[in-house]
């Protein structure tokens, strides 16, 4: 599972991937990236085991530390796109994503995160005694 996650406290947005494969939190691993666009090397970091809705099994949650490149990748790239990722065993797993809809759904996400955050630190309206409370 590929997604992006927004924090709306600070407005920002991170890129993860989930998979099954067992991982330490904090624990680093290489990952190639192949698009459209072209191929290139990624940094996969850890963060926590997840549970998700549906499934069996223990799933964990990696933070793709390109994030520039994903959004580029979710805006730009047509057709399929793939993640391989190394294991210890010397083998890689690899994901494969379909990049339709990419582009609208990553913009949606955007949008509402930003409106999210601008409603959470814009300054409370000052009253005085002609206001409507």
């Amino acid at each position: 599972m590929l997604m992006k996650v927004c924090v709306s406290g600070d407005s920002t947005c991170i890129w993860y991937l989930g998979t099954q494969t067992r991982c330490e939190s904090g624990g680093k691993s290489p990952a190639l990236i192949n698009s459209s666009l072209g191929a290139t090397t990624v940094e996969l970091v850890c963060d926590r085991q997840i549970q998700l809705r549906n499934t069996t099994g223990l799933h964990y949650r990696y933070a793709i530390l390109n994030y520039d490149l994903m959004d580029k990748i979710a805006a730009s790239a047509t057709g399929a796109f793939g993640i391989a990722v190394a294991l210890e065993s010397g083998r890689f797993a690899v994901y494969r994503f379909s990049s339709s809809g990419g582009k609208q759904a990553v913009s949606t996400l955007e949008e509402a995160a930003l409106r999210l955050y601008r409603k959470n630190n814009s300054p409370a309206p000052a009253a005085n005694r002609d206001s409507l409370l």
